[in-house]
Protein backbone atom coordinates (compact mmCIF):
# COMPACT_ATOMS: atom_id res chain seq x y z
CA UNK A 1 0.00 0.00 0.00
CA UNK A 2 1.30 3.49 -0.89
CA UNK A 3 2.06 6.38 1.38
CA UNK A 4 -0.97 8.32 2.63
CA UNK A 5 -0.46 11.85 1.32
CA UNK A 6 -3.72 13.13 2.80
CA UNK A 7 -1.89 14.18 5.96
CA UNK A 8 0.81 16.19 4.20
CA UNK A 9 0.89 19.85 5.10
CA UNK A 10 2.49 22.76 3.31
CA UNK A 11 3.87 25.03 6.01
CA UNK A 12 3.65 28.62 4.89
CA UNK A 13 3.97 32.08 6.39
CA UNK A 14 0.71 33.47 7.76
CA UNK A 15 0.48 36.13 5.01
CA UNK A 16 0.18 33.43 2.35
CA UNK A 17 -2.94 32.00 3.97
CA UNK A 18 -5.01 34.92 2.65
CA UNK A 19 -4.25 33.68 -0.87
CA UNK A 20 -5.12 30.06 -0.13
CA UNK A 21 -8.31 29.29 -2.01
CA UNK A 22 -8.69 25.60 -1.19
CA UNK A 23 -7.04 22.49 0.15
CA UNK A 24 -8.14 19.15 -1.25
CA UNK A 25 -7.06 15.99 0.54
CA UNK A 26 -7.49 12.60 -1.01
CA UNK A 27 -6.16 9.25 0.06
CA UNK A 28 -2.90 9.51 -1.85
CA UNK A 29 -2.70 13.21 -2.73
CA UNK A 30 -3.04 16.70 -1.30
CA UNK A 31 -3.54 19.85 -3.39
CA UNK A 32 -3.27 23.49 -2.34
CA UNK A 33 -4.80 26.09 -4.65
CA UNK A 34 -3.62 29.71 -4.37
CA UNK A 35 -5.07 32.79 -6.07
CA UNK A 36 -3.30 36.14 -5.98
CA UNK A 37 -4.66 39.64 -6.63
CA UNK A 38 -3.04 39.67 -10.11
CA UNK A 39 -5.32 36.79 -11.25
CA UNK A 40 -2.44 34.33 -11.22
CA UNK A 41 -2.17 31.50 -8.78
CA UNK A 42 -0.71 28.08 -8.24
CA UNK A 43 -1.69 24.49 -7.78
CA UNK A 44 0.73 22.82 -5.39
CA UNK A 45 0.42 19.08 -5.03
CA UNK A 46 2.14 16.16 -3.40
CA UNK A 47 1.07 12.61 -3.92
CA UNK A 48 0.82 9.73 -6.26
CA UNK A 49 1.70 10.74 -9.83
CA UNK A 50 3.23 14.13 -8.92
CA UNK A 51 6.81 14.89 -9.90
CA UNK A 52 8.86 14.24 -6.78
CA UNK A 53 6.35 12.32 -4.71
CA UNK A 54 8.73 9.41 -4.34
CA UNK A 55 11.17 11.78 -2.57
CA UNK A 56 8.42 13.50 -0.51
CA UNK A 57 8.70 16.65 -2.66
CA UNK A 58 6.12 19.02 -4.16
CA UNK A 59 4.94 19.86 -7.68
CA UNK A 60 3.66 23.30 -8.74
CA UNK A 61 1.66 24.51 -11.74
CA UNK A 62 1.09 28.19 -12.47
CA UNK A 63 -2.60 29.06 -12.83
CA UNK A 64 -4.29 31.95 -14.59
CA UNK A 65 -7.83 32.92 -13.57
CA UNK A 66 -10.44 34.49 -15.84
CA UNK A 67 -12.97 37.13 -14.76
CA UNK A 68 -15.31 34.37 -13.53
CA UNK A 69 -12.69 32.86 -11.24
CA UNK A 70 -12.13 29.83 -13.44
CA UNK A 71 -8.50 28.87 -13.89
CA UNK A 72 -6.37 27.16 -16.48
CA UNK A 73 -2.80 25.98 -16.12
CA UNK A 74 -0.70 28.52 -17.96
CA UNK A 75 2.58 27.73 -19.61
CA UNK A 76 3.29 31.31 -20.69
CA UNK A 77 4.94 32.99 -17.71
CA UNK A 78 8.51 33.82 -16.73
CA UNK A 79 8.09 31.31 -13.88
CA UNK A 80 7.78 28.21 -16.03
CA UNK A 81 6.66 26.82 -19.36
CA UNK A 82 5.58 23.56 -17.70
CA UNK A 83 4.73 22.20 -14.28
CA UNK A 84 7.67 22.32 -11.90
CA UNK A 85 8.41 19.23 -9.87
CA UNK A 86 10.85 18.00 -7.25
CA UNK A 87 10.36 21.11 -5.10
CA UNK A 88 11.17 21.52 -1.44
CA UNK A 89 8.81 23.54 0.71
CA UNK A 90 11.25 26.46 0.46
CA UNK A 91 11.25 26.19 -3.36
CA UNK A 92 7.44 26.28 -3.39
CA UNK A 93 7.34 29.42 -1.25
CA UNK A 94 9.90 31.15 -3.46
CA UNK A 95 7.84 30.34 -6.56
CA UNK A 96 4.64 31.54 -4.88
CA UNK A 97 6.32 34.89 -4.20
CA UNK A 98 7.37 35.14 -7.86
CA UNK A 99 3.85 34.31 -9.05
CA UNK A 100 2.33 36.88 -6.70
CA UNK A 101 4.65 39.51 -8.20
CA UNK A 102 3.83 38.78 -11.88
Amino acid sequence: MGKNYGNEQLNMPVYFKRYLKSVTRERERVQYEFKFDNNYGASVIKGIMSYGHEDDLWELAVLEYDKHGVYIITYDTPISNDVVGYLTEKDVLELLIQIREL
